[in-house]
């Protein structure tokens, strides 16, 4: 039987305490996690770490989710992102983002857990939809709580 591929997911908040618990709960549902407290910190880590999902968030004092997002391309295995805000605002920077042609998902703060699940399947499932590259791990179901 061949190894289980788990997906990578890299939590981006400098608020530490939001990161922590997304983390715990992304590892309580069978993922690979791991949290960053500022976007160039991400940075660095999603070159070692190879998230399949970064979740950041869009307001940040050093490295903004945005740009994270932009630079983030650029990796060789470039991730998905789910952007999170508690800002109504970003929704315009988002928009933004789509109309250059970019899948862009926002996930508005505060948030229930089982919405986080629910957009962190869709945006796997368009990873996996879109490059092949990750076998779907088994106990990931498409199903929100």
């Amino acid at each position: 039987m061949g190894a289980v591929v788990r997906y990578r997911v890299l939590v981006v908040d400098d608020e530490r305490a939001l990161a922590d618990i997304c983390v715990l709960n992304l590892l309580s549902w069978g993922y690979e996690a791991q949290a960053a407290y500022g976007g160039a910190d991400a940075l660095l880590m999603a070159r070692r770490f190879a998230p399949h999902l970064i979740i950041t968030d869009v307001n940040m004092p050093d490295l903004d989710g945005i740009e994270l997002m932009t630079q983030s391309r650029s990796l060789p295995e470039p991730p998905e992102v789910l952007l999170v805000s508690g800002d109504a605002n970003n929704s315009s920077r988002v928009e933004t983002e789509q109309q250059k042609g970019y899948r862009v998902r926002l996930l508005m703060k505060p948030f229930p857990a089982s919405e986080m699940r629910a957009e962190v399947l869709a945006a796997l499932e368009c990873l996996q939809l879109e490059t092949h590259r990750v076998p779907r791990y088994l106990n990931v179901s498409c199903e929100s709580d």
